[in-house]
């Protein structure tokens, strides 16, 4: 069976063969002691680009790119270090539409879930604050105190 890759032409994604020089770069990274990031690099010999969203440590999600020789782009999108899509965009003229339309709005997706988050954190710690002051008792993402008592429903008919 024939590896393939997503590519983007013309506003249209198609899939095709993937390229020789990413079927060596797989070669090479199972081989090597390098991941496959390196190995593309190597293969493509440049760097790729990574732009990338973090929380504290851990990079939540990242696109990184490859400039080809021939102008055209290599794009891989990941989500807490799983690769979830590869892209070639072959022809230098359709980059800026890709990367308004695809690259941007991924990681402004990502960006938006991860504030949200934070937020709920923030607002969670507040509301056990506000309703119990300081404390162990307090479990500081949820905001539930352990001096609430849960809710029992009396049984039906008494």
């Amino acid at each position: 069976m024939t590896a393939t890759i997503t590519v983007y032409r013309a506003g249209n994604f198609t899939s095709e063969p993937e390229p020789a020089w990413r079927q060596a770069a797989r070669a090479y990274a199972d081989r090597s002691e390098w991941g496959w990031t390196d190995s593309v690099s190597a293969e493509l010999e440049c760097d790729g680009n990574r732009i990338a969203l973090h929380q504290a440590d851990m990079r939540e999600a990242d696109a990184t790119y490859w400039t080809l020789r021939s102008g055209g782009h290599y794009v891989e999108f990941r989500c807490w270090y799983l690769r979830i899509e590869a892209v070639l965009v072959p022809d230098p003229a359709d980059w800026l539409s890709f990367y308004i339309g695809f690259v941007a709005p991924f990681l402004q997706a990502h960006a938006t879930v991860s504030a949200t988050y934070r937020q709920n954190r923030i607002a969670n710690v507040l509301t056990a604050w506000a309703r119990h002051g300081e404390g162990e008792h307090v479990h500081a993402e949820t905001g539930i105190s352990t001096l609430d008592r849960p809710l029992v429903a009396a049984p039906i008919g008494r």
